[in-house]
Parts: structure tokens; sequence; C-alpha cells
């Protein structure tokens, strides 16, 4: 199981965007209940043309990844905290 980090949440439908540094992946989550599904992509296939369309409002947050380095998860959470505020995290 990895963190998470929510960088982007719709309510209507409930669509949900999240990061893991530890992975380098994307989590998309979609519905509700029993109705929930999603799936995972890695952060270099996040950055391909085919997956454009769904960061359109996320294109900060693919810069973002691509001019920082990291030293641990407590870095990337600072940085990430003192731009969006304090994330959400979900743990899957």
């Amino acid at each position: 199981m990895s963190n998470y980090y929510i960088v982007a949440r719709s309510h209507e439908p409930s669509k949900i965007i999240g990061y893991s540094l530890i992975r380098k992946s994307f989590l998309f989550l979609e519905g509700r209940g029993h109705s929930l599904m999603g799936g995972e992509i890695s952060q270099e296939e996040a950055s391909s043309e085919i997956w454009r369309d769904m960061f359109v409002d996320l294109e900060w947050f693919l810069s973002f990844l691509q001019l920082n380095t990291f030293s641990d998860e407590d870095e990337f959470i600072k940085i990430l905290t003192s731009i969006i505020g304090s994330p959400e995290v979900i743990t899957y």
C-alpha cells in the first residue's frame, strides 16, 4: 500500500487524482461505494500525449514534478504544501 496525495478532485461525479512519490504513479478513482473504480498509471506515461486531455487542469503538477527533485517524501510534502496547502492523503 502507498500514500497518494490528492492533486485534483471533483464531487459530481466523484473523481479523484492522486500521486504517489514512492511509486512515481498517478491513481485515478471514480464513483462511490460499490461503484468505485479506478486505475494507476506511471508518471512517465502520464506525461505522454495520450493522457494530455486528462491533465489539462494539472499541467502545473506535471511541471512541478519535472522541475523538482525531492530527496524524500517529507521534502515532497513540504514543497507541495507550500503550493496547495496541506494535501489530503489516501492509502491505496
